[in-house]
């Protein structure tokens, strides 16, 4: 557990529906429940303020790696570094595990998520024609702890 002015991130926070609700809330996605609450590799963090979740991120540990999925932090606290911390919580996680590598993806309109993963030292790996949904292109990127 790491604690920031004020905010407190909470390395493997246990799984439960609400986080899952939250992280759809913010980001418009609805999830796979089940998959989500019952697969093993699949992990969430979150950031607390006054007993109030501002912010949940979710990740995959996979053999040799872990990938990082969803962010989500409340506008008011956007801008604080949260994402930042938790990405800090995931890296001593990481290195616990033996784990040296880190993946993550962005839609190519998200500046904010591409701005976030490059200011943390990750490298752009590939990128996807028509990825999701929306047709819209996949960047793919990593980053070696």
């Amino acid at each position: 557990m790491n604690i920031i002015v004020g905010i407190i991130i909470c390395r493997l926070a246990p799984k439960h529906e609400s986080i899952y609700n939250f992280v759809g809330e913010y980001l418009d996605i609805k999830f796979d429940l089940e998959e989500y609450l019952t697969n093993p590799t699949i992990n969430q963090m979150v950031a607390m303020k006054d007993n109030k979740l501002i912010g949940a991120r979710m990740f995959r540990i996979n053999d040799g790696f872990i990938h990082l999925s969803y962010t989500a932090v409340i506008p008011e606290e956007r801008g604080k570094e949260i994402n930042h911390q938790m990405l800090l919580e995931i890296e001593k996680i990481a290195v616990t595990k033996d784990i040296h590598k880190i993946t993550s993806s962005a839609r190519v309109s998200n500046n904010s998520s591409i701005r976030s993963l490059e200011k943390s030292g990750f490298i752009l790996d590939w990128e996807k024609e028509s990825f999701y949904n929306c047709g819209e292109r996949k960047l793919h990127y990593f980053k070696f702890i």
